[in-house]
């Protein structure tokens, strides 16, 4: 399931369909509440080469989807994904390391209590302090 409407997305729908995977690969472009989606996937894969504050890398724990990413970013979100205990940090452009932690993902997934024991650790309450404690410094 590819969703968003991005630059590539002819590309992608071109590659898919000379590869003959229409019924393998959906791809419904933008959708306004992916959650229902996202819920029923066994990972999520953010593969922005930019993002400013990557909300949906860190919503889909919350989820039970475990985090991948391929994303470049002011953040260092290593530490947010416990250096590899909750997801992987593929740099971008490197498509083979991405099919292969997708790969891993899906044949050894993080347990779901993990993820939700680290999603609790993003509330707006926690959020609030974290902005604050960076304004303020």
């Amino acid at each position: 399931m590819v969703l968003g409407d991005g630059q590539e997305r002819e590309n992608l729908l071109e590659l898919r369909n000379k590869l003959e995977l229409m019924d393998v690969i959906e791809m419904p472009g933008f959708v306004s509440n992916p959650y229902q989606i996202i819920s029923n996937s066994d990972c999520f894969v953010l593969s922005s080469k930019w993002e400013g504050w990557p909300n949906s890398l860190l919503e889909s724990p919350c989820l039970w989807n475990t985090w991948l990413s391929q994303l470049t970013a002011l953040v260092d979100l290593g530490k947010y994904l416990k250096n590899g205990k909750l997801g992987f940090l593929v740099k971008v452009g490197d498509a083979e390391n991405l099919s292969e932690a997708i790969y891993n993902t899906l044949n050894d997934p993080v347990a779901s209590d993990m993820l939700i024991q680290r999603a609790k650790e993003f509330t707006p309450e926690k959020a609030a302090a974290m902005y604050l404690n960076i304004a303020l410094s």
